[in-house]
């Protein structure tokens, strides 16, 4: 079903005003440990080398080279792709939520989240490939809900493999996540009658379009042994992450991550959420369960639930959701979780989801429909450009524009601060463990001080031979970084900074103030 033209114009404005709004808010110094590698593996993709780091990203970095040419820097190319592909995900979650719903209000809650929502807004500002990830996650969703529905059966299977095949050279590990979701979707397609040829060539396009980067990939690795080892080197990663090997800690921190990001996945669209299921109490009470328009309806062969209050046609929504949520969402909870931009694995899906249950609100006030988009909108701006509700530098910031802002203000006043009273080779600074803090981002963004910047750790771990290859990658004792006499600085801008640096130097740190208000501990001597 084609948009009217009046309202085809709309989603394509609201899409160009996303992605617009997305480049004006990006981050202006390198922000996140892997924007460093995909930014060096624009000159040279060497996977041994972290550049970028295991599995790869090859259609990300060629991508990025694509605009590189209009850029002319590797940085701003990384933040053109995020913001051109963040303001995509607008009109890639408004088919997805109409489709699943057949619920045009929901389409539109669905674009307008996609547009507003601090989750999708910040992941297309900075240099990083969560966010496009995240729009072809996205989109493989929509292909399997049309590959699931008799008279776009065919069109969906083709659109499922396409966005499949391309999302593996984004983030091969979605096209692990996701591919229960496409077999479920052939399936499907098979019994909506699609003729096989059509079959095959959907797989067809999912198996060239993986070999375009997988054999890129096997050849720079020096083949199948050598890719394989290169995955193999990455096991070490989950010992302080997997709930398996750390237990409970682990799985806290894992909760909270999942906790931040389905908050910021849909914002002030929660309240909307809310009210539908407020109205659908009070409207049926305990007895909506059995009575009011919980049906029992086939496709496919499966047997799903008719959503309350939002006209649907039928479609395996509880099957395919589960394959499309659960696989990415079981395995960063209990085994490696520590950026909120995976849940954009299957953020697309859950936020076309929370669309089409708020939209049971809107159908029942539908002149009030702009006024509520127009509320919801406004809430997740305020959210992003101010942060949460009560936060302050210390608290849950990091998914706004104040995380942003106050990651270039910080390097850039520290910059002057280290240029000004410390010689490059006459001090030694160390960053703790966090992605945006982590020892790889500080040596790019303080470039004069690279070789003297270090990560301080209890213990130097052994290392897969990889890793211990690694020119830039420095974790020394304290007593290796005590034993050298020079003066020592340590990174204090994040709320885990202080507590890492802590339990390495118990009680041997002073707060030194640098400027516009900013920290740096200073090893006492």
């Amino acid at each position: 079903m084609k948009l009217p033209t009046s309202s085809g114009r709309l989603l394509l404005l609201l899409a160009l005003l996303s992605a617009a709004a997305r480049w004006l808010t990006r981050v202006h110094r390198i922000y996140g440990w892997d924007s460093v590698h995909y930014l060096l593996a624009q000159d040279r993709y060497d996977l041994l080398a972290h550049q970028p780091h295991p599995p790869g990203s090859y259609y990300y970095v060629l991508l990025a080279r694509a605009a590189r040419l209009l850029t002319g820097d590797p940085h701003t190319s990384l933040l053109l792709v995020s913001s051109l592909l963040g303001g995509l995900i607008v009109w890639v979650l408004f088919h997805l939520a109409r489709d699943l719903w057949d619920c045009e209000e929901a389409g539109w809650v669905a674009a307008v989240l996609g547009a507003t929502s601090p989750l999708f807004w910040f992941y297309g500002s900075v240099g990083l490939n969560y966010g496009p990830a995240g729009t072809l996650s996205a989109l493989v969703a929509l292909g399997c809900v049309r590959a699931c529905r008799t008279h776009t059966a065919a069109q969906g299977l083709l659109i499922a493999g396409a966005a499949l095949g391309v999302l593996g050279g984004f983030r091969p590990t979605d096209v692990v996540f996701l591919a229960p979701a496409y077999l479920g979707a052939l399936l499907c397609a098979r019994r909506n009658g699609v003729p096989r040829a059509k079959q095959l060539l959907g797989s067809a396009i999912v198996v060239a379009l993986t070999a375009g980067w997988l054999v890129p990939n096997l050849l720079n690795t020096g083949g199948l042994a050598g890719y394989l080892n290169t995955l193999r080197s990455q096991e070490h990663l989950l010992s302080r992450s997997s709930v398996l090997l750390a237990g409970w800690p682990a799985l806290q921190d894992a909760a909270f991550t999942h906790q931040r990001s389905l908050e910021s996945l849909l914002g002030a669209g929660w309240l909307l959420v809310l009210a539908a299921g407020v109205q659908a109490f009070r409207r049926s009470g305990v007895r909506m369960f059995r009575h009011s328009g919980v049906q029992v309806f086939r496709c496919s062969g499966v047997q799903v639930f008719e959503r309350l209050g939002v006209r649907a046609r039928t479609h395996p929504l509880p099957v395919l959701g589960f394959l499309i949520v659960a696989p990415a969402f079981l395995f960063y909870l209990l085994g490696h979780f520590n950026s909120p931009g995976y849940a954009l694995s299957y953020g697309g899906f859950l936020a076309a989801v929370g669309a089409g249950v708020g939209a049971g609100v809107l159908r029942q006030r539908k002149r009030g429909l702009l006024l509520i988009l127009t509320c919801v909108a406004f809430g997740n701006m305020a959210a992003f450009f101010f942060g949460w509700p009560g936060a302050n530098r210390w608290g849950q910031r990091s998914l706004s524009a104040v995380e942003l802002r106050d990651h270039d203000r910080y390097y850039q006043v520290l910059e002057g601060y280290l240029q000004r009273n410390y010689p490059p080779g006459s001090v030694r600074l160390l960053s703790s463990w966090t992605s945006t803090d982590g020892l790889r981002i500080t040596q790019a963004l303080l470039p004069e001080y690279a070789s003297d910047i270090a990560q301080a750790v209890d213990h130097v771990p052994e290392l897969p031979p990889l890793f211990s290859s690694l020119h830039w990658l420095r974790l020394m004792t304290p007593a290796q970084i005590r034993g050298e006499g020079r003066t020592v600085l340590a990174i204090y801008r994040t709320r885990e900074d202080p507590a890492y640096h802590e339990s390495l130097f118990p009680q041997q740190w002073e707060k030194v103030p640098f400027g516009s208000g900013y920290l740096i501990y200073r090893l006492r001597k």
